[in-house]
């Protein structure tokens, strides 16, 4: 996949494909042990369905930053809004947050 250029915008479309497909090869590791039989979906949650650490989203989250070129999106906002640790997201959390950050 190509990667995306610094300032440039996306639509919802484009940044939940990627999202799907970025944590699908994250998940596809023959060690990884998720709960999820299915398709990754955007309702899917990142610990209950597919068993990530905290670990595991820092590394999805330095990933999507190469993806899309951006290191400077406030995941702060995501994970701990009003200073509350969020103990899980769904797919869909974050791809909205995303598109907030680097939509249109």
């Amino acid at each position: 996949m190509e990667e995306a250029q610094g300032g440039q915008t996306f639509d919802q479309s484009t940044i939940l494909k990627t999202l799907l497909q970025r944590v699908e090869a994250i998940t596809s590791a023959s060690d990884w042990d998720r709960e999820l039989s299915g398709d990754i979906v955007p309702d899917t949650y990142f610990v209950t369905h597919l068993g990530f650490s905290s670990m595991d989203l820092v590394m999805l989250v330095i990933d999507i930053q190469e993806c899309f070129q951006r290191y400077d999106l406030p995941f702060d906002e995501l994970f701990a809004p009003d200073g509350e640790y969020v103990r899980d997201l769904r797919v869909a959390d974050m791809c909205n947050f995303l598109y907030k950050h680097l939509g249109a």
